[in-house]
């Protein structure tokens, strides 16, 4: 597995209480954020409601927008790096990586 490095800002105190929760369950922050992430590919959504999102639409859609570039970054960076990308088929219902070269693995 190839691996990328991810930098967000985030507030100090935010950051302090997710590494005491991700402890408790075992996982370092990176693991904690990793699991996170993988839930948000495998279900292609957010995995949690959104305080809120009925009575702001705009802000769950300005959410869900930075999210989305947040991964196409990512996934923009791994391509240039050389490393594959992860995709989803439609179709077949099923992630998978496409790699420079050109080929794809379903087995994941």
């Amino acid at each position: 597995m190839s691996e990328s490095r991810l930098s967000v800002r985030v507030d100090a105190e935010v950051k302090q209480e997710a590494e005491a929760v991700f402890k408790r369950a075992g996982l370092g922050l990176s693991s904690g954020i990793n699991v996170y992430l993988r839930r948000v590919v495998q279900d292609q959504r957010i995995p949690f409601e959104l305080a809120g999102a009925t009575a702001k639409p705009t802000a769950v859609t300005r959410l869900e927008d930075d999210a989305r570039r947040v991964v196409l970054d990512a996934r923009a960076e791994n391509w240039a790096a050389g490393a594959p990308v992860a995709l989803y088929d439609t179709e077949l219902d099923r992630p998978y990586l496409r790699y420079p070269d050109g080929h794809t693995n379903f087995d994941l």
